[in-house]
């Protein structure tokens, strides 16, 4: 039986973009796959959402006897891992993070309104009817002194995405990790992902690498598709059963 998987969606993702990438497992007979959109404005505007989400996330898979694969994307399919492993003590047998994470162990005011700012616009600009992009000259300056304000009242849900790097490193030691990231990300640095990284191989996370120089934010497996998932059916070979 092969194992079960979860995909942890990037914020703004839908069902649809998720579905494809279910697809791909369930053709190698992956017969339980489950995708997550976590709402990101309920869990960061909310003190405590992060966990109690990961919590019933965890409760419902918990359900599954057969071994699992978690697939997260950006920061919000990271932090909804933290969540989610925070939440149990069943340890996946492999993990794939793509593009992720975003951000060091320190998190300023600055970046949270540059961040959330540029996360948050596509979708924003989208609901308006307007082209996706990072950035807008009208709406983008309040947006992200709305976000700064958030960053120095929200503490709690700050402090959670900081110590999530931490978090994540303690629950996946011995647990192989593959880490797909692209030099031309302009939401989430190659350098932020890069150190986790090496901060978690140095910690006794099994750690491979999959970089791109070219491909746009979450947007690997649509640019680099056969290479893409060539490289993740070779990762997830040996944890098969």
């Amino acid at each position: 039986m092969r194992d079960a998987v979860v995909i942890l969606g990037w914020h703004g993702s839908t069902e649809r973009q998720l579905r494809a990438i279910a697809r791909w497992y369930e053709a190698r007979g992956h017969t339980d796959v489950r995708t997550v959109i976590t709402p990101t404005f309920r869990t960061m505007g909310v003190p405590g959402a992060w966990t109690k989400f990961g919590r019933g996330l965890a409760r419902d898979l918990g359900q599954r006897a057969t071994p699992l694969v978690i697939h997260a994307f950006s920061n919000a399919g990271f932090w909804t891992m933290s969540a989610l492993l925070d939440a149990t003590t069943r340890a996946p047998r492999r993990v794939i993070l793509d593009s992720a994470p975003g951000f060091p162990e320190k998190i300023s005011m600055r970046m949270t309104s540059e961040l959330a700012t540029a996360a948050m616009m596509p979708g924003l600009l989208t609901s308006l009817g307007r082209r996706p992009r990072l950035f807008h000259p009208l709406l983008s300056p309040p947006l992200a002194a709305f976000f700064g304000v958030w960053h120095l009242l929200a503490r709690n849900q700050v402090r959670f995405m900081e110590t999530a790097q931490a978090r994540v490193i303690d629950r996946l030691r011995g647990v192989p990790l593959l880490g797909i990231w692209s030099d031309a990300d302009r939401l989430v640095p190659a350098e932020h992902v890069e150190a986790f990284l090496d901060r978690a191989a140095r910690s006794g996370v099994p750690i491979e690498r999959l970089h791109y120089p070219d491909s746009a934010h979450v947007r690997h497996f649509v640019q680099h598709r056969h290479a893409y998932f060539a490289r993740i059916e070779e990762f997830l070979e040996p944890a098969s059963v």
